[in-house]
């Protein structure tokens, strides 16, 4: 290896060790934001969740996001989905989810457990921003009321004058998460309305998911129209605060669904990722599909469809927590990421419906492509792979322009290596294609017939 990789993985590990040391709660550099204005001031309109937050700005929601990733990280997530610590994307707080309360915990920590305050390591304005990012990231559906009609029995069409009737039971909800199940009532429809949160960041969507489910879903009092069809109807919606009702009713409901739990969720666009549920029947497939596939004992090569990774991308994981994705249609790298490997439990469970989720720390990913031709899918024309024997790191091996090549990947000193070379005896150099510069990944092409792509 070059001096240069040495240096880079030198300066790398005191990087990463700085990081571990913050979040730890040792003392860092203060950076100062005096251009951070907190809102301090309770909301006057209760239950508005995200009065205080809502009024930073993106600038400094962003350097909330980059504390976040500087000290939270670790503990809480990447996806603030919970780690050591507590989940933070949803709305369930054990230690109150006001701005203040948020805030006051932040800076008081609770040391007993694990967290470190940050007072008088950074100042409130960073501290402010940080809990506006945290908020921002919220996501659920509170406060829930609901409406119960009895509707007429046998096989009659729908009549949505059937909701000027009186209710024959209505009021708050007792449990979390609404069922839409009343067994004791053979025909029927239920409303259930209440306050939804929806996170910042990439578009989201209301799922059902189900064949003749009907359920209208309004928001903000005006019905929705579905922007795409996956299986279920999905309902775009924007991020914010919103009130949002489900209507369901039992006549022309398909049979496997009466006397059922509804799955309805909040996914991201196409129902690839389901963020979060709204329903009983919903959280019941969250809390079954989570099957982590780990390499333990020697790499595992995955072929099946990935969330946001190039369909037919063959993904290989190593046991030191290492893994890429290799696309055939290119013969390029199209994702690298540390960490576990694969939850395939939303791609087994649901056959296919939803991708499997690459877990750990995405380090890149597609469009960004590492290769001879990038993500260029000229005159590419992929062979096979190969092991040396059933325990090895896999080699793909194809022709680019008449050439033929083969990728090598394994773990080395420096992290993740992979070799590309060419199989003809020319001595030509092969030079990769590398979208600017990736953090942590450098290409040695020092050699005469073959290149090294490390990523540390």
């Amino acid at each position: 290896m070059k001096v240069i990789q040495r240096i880079k993985f030198a300066a790398s590990a005191l990087f990463m060790a700085t990081l571990c040391a913050c979040a730890a709660g040792y003392d860092q550099p203060d950076v100062q934001t005096a251009n951070l204005d907190p809102v301090m001031e309770a909301s006057t309109s209760a239950p508005l969740y995200r009065a205080q937050w809502a009024s930073y700005s993106l600038e400094q929601k962003a350097k909330g996001r980059e504390m976040y990733f500087a000290v939270c990280v670790s503990c809480h997530g990447r996806n603030l989905e919970g780690a050591t610590g507590y989940r933070l994307s949803d709305t369930q707080w054990v230690h109150g989810s006001s701005f203040e309360q948020v805030m006051a915990s932040i800076r008081t920590g609770f040391p007993e457990k694990g967290m470190p305050g940050l007072e008088g390591v950074y100042a409130d304005q960073d501290i402010a921003a940080l809990t506006a990012f945290v908020l921002s990231q919220q996501g659920g559906w509170l406060d829930h009321e609901y409406e119960i009609w009895a509707l007429p029995g046998g096989v009659v069409p729908f009549d949505p004058e059937w909701f000027n009737n009186t209710p024959i039971d209505k009021g708050a909800m007792t449990q979390p998460i609404p069922t839409f199940v009343k067994p004791e009532i053979s025909e029927y429809a239920m409303r259930v309305s209440g306050d939804i949160l929806i996170p910042e960041g990439e578009p989201a969507f209301v799922y059902v998911q189900g064949w003749r489910l009907p359920v209208t879903v309004k928001l903000n009092g005006e019905a929705l129209q579905p922007a795409e069809d996956v299986g279920g109807p999905l309902y775009r919606v924007p991020a914010g605060q919103h009130h949002l009702s489900l209507t369901y009713t039992t006549v022309d409901s398909h049979p496997r669904y009466k006397g059922q739990p509804l799955p309805i969720f909040v996914t991201n666009e196409l129902a690839k990722v389901r963020r979060f549920a709204l329903t009983m029947g919903a959280q019941r497939v969250l809390e079954k599909t989570t099957i982590k596939f780990l390499a333990v004992d020697r790499p595992l090569v995955v072929r099946r469809r990935i969330v946001d990774i190039p369909a037919r991308s063959i993904a290989v994981g190593f046991p030191d927590q290492y893994n890429f994705a290799f696309n055939p249609i290119t013969c390029s790298l199209v994702a690298a990421w540390q960490g576990e490997f694969l939850d395939i439990g939303p791609n087994a469970i649901d056959r296919g419906n939803f991708g499997a989720i690459a877990l750990g720390d995405l380090r890149f990913k597609a469009p960004d492509a590492i290769g001879l031709g990038g993500g260029d899918e000229a005159s590419c024309d992929y062979i096979k792979m190969t092991r040396d024997h059933p325990g090895a790191a896999p080699s793909f091996h194809f022709e680019r322009e008449g050439i033929a090549y083969t990728m090598h990947s394994d773990v080395g000193l420096y992290g993740l290596e992979i070799a590309l070379s060419r199989d003809d005896a020319q001595g030509a150099p092969v030079a990769i294609a590398m979208p600017g510069k990736l953090a942590g990944i450098s290409i040695d092409q020092s050699a005469s017939d073959i290149a090294r792509i490390v990523i540390e």
